[in-house]
């Protein structure tokens, strides 16, 4: 695989690690785990790796969300290992908790730790294990996942598979009765081919299984006879309990010189709850001279059909639907979204490189067949720092 093309693959993927989002007064917090991560990795002579950024949301619905996050790596020859930590600090006030139990807005923190090692055990040949944590006051999950890499034909055909299995529950906060579980399967395939010296084509097909809760406990769904603009009641939501999807992926990785690289992406996704799903997205690459910086900008665009059992009202009084929702992601919609991103690498020595980064993404959602919110618009943006021997 050419490095160009590698390089795209890193950029896109450091930006999606920190792609959600503690209100100011954390600052201090988190610049201590930023310094205590970057000042350990160089003392420990395995580490071969150590990050973290900080990514803000905040769209026009009063949904904010900060994200601390930090990684740190170590490859040992034919053994490796990597730890991640993650936070995020969400606060709402949406338009849309009209629907739910909460009117008012709500604050929400959820802690995600992540370890995970790998073995080498043959040229192109390797395993890879890894388990997550994550936890917040009415949500909890363990996970883990196993992958296998293997390489044929002098490195121009990879192909990746992998199994995962999480277990979860959700609750109410408060109400330590009030929990249903909910687990999860899933399975992954990839398959990369080295079209020339400057381009690689990705192939990847991913399935889930989803069995028991996965509605919220939050959210109710309010019940109307016949066009009458009032509602009559509201209903706990009550969706299926179990939910099969599948996607595919198909990539393209390209060289267009010596300092332009390019990506172009779709993905096709359809699941047993009658979604169907488009995404296209491409990235370009641009190394500035000097190769000290480098700036890469992205676009993307979303569509997807409602799930069949999803109204936007549901007209059905006196009698409730077996099947019922007020996610407005399960309705029809589409997104378009679009940033920009800069990075700085210096090179203490030879053999080491810190890098610097800061990007900012504008995203615009539009709700098709939502009463209480029809469209809203996000800013994203991202600082983040790394070290890597």
């Amino acid at each position: 695989m050419c490095k160009a093309c590698a390089k795209v693959q890193r950029v896109a993927m450091a930006r999606q690690a920190v792609a959600v989002a503690v209100t100011r007064r954390h600052w201090g917090h988190i610049l201590l785990i930023v310094l205590a991560i970057l000042a350990c990795a160089p003392a420990s002579f395995a580490t071969e790796r150590a990050g973290s950024a900080v990514l803000m949301y905040r769209d026009s619905d009063h949904v904010t969300v900060w994200k601390p996050v930090g990684t740190v790596s170590s490859d040992q020859g034919q053994l490796s290992a990597h730890a991640r930590w993650s936070t995020d600090f969400i606060s709402a006030a949406s338009v849309d908790l009209v629907t739910a139990a909460s009117p008012g807005g709500y604050t929400e923190q959820r802690h995600e730790s992540e370890l995970g090692g790998g073995w080498a055990f043959g040229e192109g040949r390797r395993l890879d294990l890894s388990a997550t944590v994550s936890r917040e006051r009415d949500f909890r999950s363990d996970a883990i996942g196993l992958s296998g890499n293997w390489e044929w034909f002098d490195r121009r055909l990879t192909a990746v598979a992998g199994v995962g299995l999480a277990a979860a529950a959700t609750g109410r906060a408060g109400d330590a009765q009030l929990w249903r579980d909910r687990t999860s399967r899933d399975a992954h395939v990839q398959a990369s081919l080295v079209l020339t010296p400057h381009s690689v084509l990705d192939l990847v097909w991913t399935i889930q299984q989803l069995q028991g809760y996965q509605a919220s406990l939050y959210r109710y769904v309010r019940l109307f006879q016949g066009d009458s603009p009032l509602h009559q009641t509201a209903v706990t939501e009550q969706v299926p309990g179990e939910r099969v999807r599948h996607a595919g992926l198909l990539r393209l990785r390209q060289r267009l010189g010596q300092a332009w690289f390019a990506q172009l992406d779709y993905r096709l996704y359809g699941d047993t709850w009658g979604m169907v799903a488009h995404t296209a997205a491409t990235r370009a690459l641009w190394t500035l001279p000097g190769d000290a910086w480098t700036l890469s900008a992205e676009g993307r665009a979303h569509s997807q059909t409602g799930a069949s059992f999803y109204r936007g009202v549901y007209q059905t009084l006196p009698e409730a639907p077996q099947w019922r929702t007020a996610d407005k992601e399960l309705g029809p919609m589409w997104t378009a979204s679009g940033g920009l991103h800069l990075e700085w690498t210096a090179r203490p020595t030879p053999a080491q490189a810190v890098r610097v980064g800061i990007g900012g993404d504008v995203m615009h959602m539009r709700y098709l067949d939502h009463p209480y919110l029809r469209e809203r618009t996000a800013l994203l943006a991202t600082i983040d720092l790394s070290w890597e021997r």
